[in-house]
């Protein structure tokens, strides 16, 4: 084995300091002692501590850059240990930010921070020297924010750090004594020693948050005492320097036998905090594995004290058995290596997560791993590398490959591996999931769409023989929420395209199948739901491209479904207002187009058929629209037609899944635009040059362009 595959990674974690620019200033030496050097020196070799300090900031910023923040820290696999929230200082300015919008702006962000399920401590604006020159700032109305601070972190069950009074305190105050630096004071007392402006700490001032900080990890997050984490890399003594891989870059703390079990990140302590906060006891009896997902399962706890209890009296080797429904496994069953395998997984991982929340990746390697004859496994994780790469448009390139390795060649194996068992038998969660990733393979190929149908009927099937119909399944099967996940923003999408799809309710999508006869629906039933479908998502930016995609295009098909149905059962009129009017069509598109005009063609691509149909029911309405009205004359510099044009472009752009829908729209366009206006139909050769996208979204060379801001029709 070369050195360099040896070699593992170094990841550091860290403290965040988060806040306006007294945070900012908070490794400035000047004053001869601050927070963050004094907090570097109390974590060396253990945490790394980031001030992210902004000067002249307000929640009001704060609010729209804490996600980005966030990310931005985590993205190299450090994890957030420890986060402070020291915002109010300028907020609680005259004529600056509102109590009440302070209130939300604060409970939103930190919110943000405790749904990542990062360990925050709130800290509220301290004094004001009134008698500095400093415009707008009032000691009294920083204690009505420092108060509201208080509420928030009591409300949300997070620790708060009260400057205000401890500042006030450290002057020898009692109740009663008049306020230092408060104007009119008459005491004598000053805050030069706290203060060095009238708003900035000075080196004591910053000692005292030190001290507050320090006692509340104490307090609150013991398993954060510096004496209860690990360095980063073996002590010196510990270093063999005649075989300095093994010994620096090898040497990661082992996981004891309970975050082994559950495939979680194990800090090294003895008890580890997983234990402590678990009430398990932390052993290291069991072999070695891979870190995994972190939600910890009633299924896990179990598994954790039956092994503890075996390990403990003799070393079990695993061993793996196949069902009796199962064939014996070919001799060579993985045709496809492991290495080359993991490739579609991990991008499936990467980039495909947010629109499949089914499966974790890295588990799924480590189950490969770990049972290599399994070919329920095998095929599951196959199917999935094939769906995955049809999405995506890829291929695998490996040193091992003779040749790049497409989508079909892992379906084909997915399949050819199905056949060596009877998966009907024993039904499975793997084999329900490989006839539902074999649906999204076929359901991207031309002329494939009956073998789709016969795949997500089969995972239906498999489904209802699982009982997954059936609510009584669920809570005879009860799995703790993994509230601590590791892609928060995947599961933002997840609950926001729940909620979306759940607005209608079930009566408005009945009436699209064969039972809709049976369903009635109001005209006032149908101006509910459009008013709902019009609100705003909550948290939408939390989610990534790819599933803003797919909130943003469903939300505006269902409304084209409901304008659709509300004119064929005769509530829509010419005259009538908004919702039931015949141009009502073309608010919907431009919604639509003012947000999906802003992401790559790429973020839509990755869907699938199921986007062109929606995409092509919004263009589809608003042609139906015009057509009800082709008098209609536009004085609008975007109007109907150019509006339907700018949709069908971006439509036509997409690669092409259903002839019939295109064709139909085709017609239509024909008849509206004329056929000199038309877009041209997907030509690889032609459709760079006629549909281009740059950093600000589509750009459509030879069509309108659309302004930031839509007119409505009016």
């Amino acid at each position: 084995m070369s050195i360099r595959s040896e070699i593992a990674k170094v990841t550091v974690d860290k403290i965040l300091l988060f806040g306006d620019s007294i945070t900012e200033m908070s490794y400035n030496q000047e004053f001869g002692f601050n927070i963050a050097p004094a907090l570097q020196h109390e974590y060396f070799r253990k945490l790394q501590v980031v001030a992210r300090g902004y000067g002249g900031y307000t929640t009001e910023h704060g609010r729209y850059i804490v996600g980005p923040t966030l990310d931005a820290e985590e993205a190299g696999g450090s994890i957030i240990r420890l986060m402070t929230i020291f915002f109010g200082t300028n907020d609680a300015s005259v004529d600056a930010v509102p109590l009440e919008r302070f209130t939300v702006n604060l409970t939103f962000i930190a919110k943000m921070v405790v749904e990542r399920q990062i360990p925050l401590i709130i800290v509220g604006p301290a004094l004001i020297n009134e008698y500095v020159d400093v415009p707008g700032k009032v000691t009294m109305r920083n204690l009505e924010y420092s108060n509201a601070a208080s509420k928030v972190a009591s409300e949300l069950g997070v620790p708060f750090i009260d400057l205000w009074h401890a500042f006030l305190e450290s002057k020898g105050w009692t109740e009663g004594d008049p306020i230092p630096g408060k104007r009119g004071d008459k005491s004598g007392q000053t805050l030069d020693d706290l203060l060095s402006d009238g708003v900035h700490f000075t080196g004591k001032g910053y000692k005292l948050w030190y001290d507050l900080l320090l006692q509340t990890i104490r307090d609150r997050y013991p398993e954060l005492r510096t004496e209860k984490l690990s360095t980063i890399l073996p002590h010196i003594f510990d270093v063999d320097n005649s075989d300095l891989p093994a010994t620096l870059l090898t040497m990661p703390t082992p996981a004891c036998d309970c975050c082994n079990i559950r495939k979680v990140k194990c800090h090294g302590d003895y008890p580890c905090a997983r234990c402590i906060n678990n009430g398990l006891t932390c052993t290291f009896l069991r072999r070695r594995r891979k870190s995994g997902p972190r939600g910890i399962r009633q299924g896990s706890m179990l598994k954790i004290w039956e092994e503890q209890t075996v390990s403990a009296l003799l070393a079990m080797e695993e061993t793996h058995s196949i069902g009796p429904h199962m064939l014996e496994p070919v001799p060579d069953l993985h045709q496809i290596p492991l290495t080359v395998l993991s490739i579609p997984l991990r991008m499936y991982g990467d980039k495909l997560y947010g629109i499949w929340p089914l499966l974790n990746a890295e588990n799924l390697i480590q189950r490969l791993e770990d049972d290599p004859n399994n070919p329920e496994i095998y095929a599951l994780a196959t199917a999935l590398s094939g769906a995955t790469l049809s999405n995506l448009n890829q291929v695998i390139v490996h040193e091992s490959l003779l040749e790049p390795l497409a989508a079909e060649s892992f379906i084909t194996e997915s399949k050819r591996v199905r056949s060596t068992f009877d998966y009907m038998e024993s039904v499975t969660l793997n084999t329900t999931l490989t006839s539902y990733f074999l649906h999204i393979f076929y359901g991207r190929q031309p002329l494939r769409t009956q073998t789709a149908i016969f795949y997500i009927r089969e995972a239906i099937t498999f489904a209802q023989l699982f009982g997954m119909h059936i609510e009584d399944t669920y809570s005879r099967h009860p799995i703790k929420d993994q509230q601590n996940e590791e892609t928060p923003e995947v599961i933002s999408g997840f609950l926001n395209l729940v909620t979306l799809f759940s607005t209608p309710g079930t009566d408005f999508f009945s009436k699209w199948t064969s039972h809709s006869a049976n369903v009635s629906i109001n005209r006032e039933r149908l101006l509910l739901i459009q008013h709902a479908l019009q609100r705003p998502l909550e948290n939408l930016d939390c989610s990534n491209d790819i599933q803003k995609v797919d909130i943003v295009v469903s939300q505006h098909w269902m409304r084209s479904l409901a304008w659709k149905l509300s004119i064929q059962l005769g509530y829509v009129m010419l005259n009538s207002k908004r919702e039931m009017n015949v141009t009502y069509p073309l608010e919907i598109a431009q919604d639509a187009l003012g947000e999906v005009s802003k992401f790559s063609p790429d973020a839509f691509e990755v869907h699938g058929p199921g986007m062109e149909v929606k995409m092509y029911e919004i263009a589809n309405v608003l042609a139906d629209s015009i057509m009800c009205k082709p008098e209609e004359q536009s004085s609008l510099l975007v109007g109907p037609r150019e509006t339907l044009q700018f949709l069908a472009g971006i439509l036509f752009s997409f690669q092409v899944s259903n002839p019939d829908l295109r064709d139909k729209l085709s017609s239509k366009l024909d008849v509206i635009l004329g056929g000199s206006m038309l877009p041209r139909g997907i030509d690889v050769a032609e459709e760079a040059n006629e549909f281009e996208y740059d950093e600000n979204g589509f750009s459509p060379s030879l069509l309108v362009p659309v302004p930031d801001e839509l007119p409505m029709f009016d």
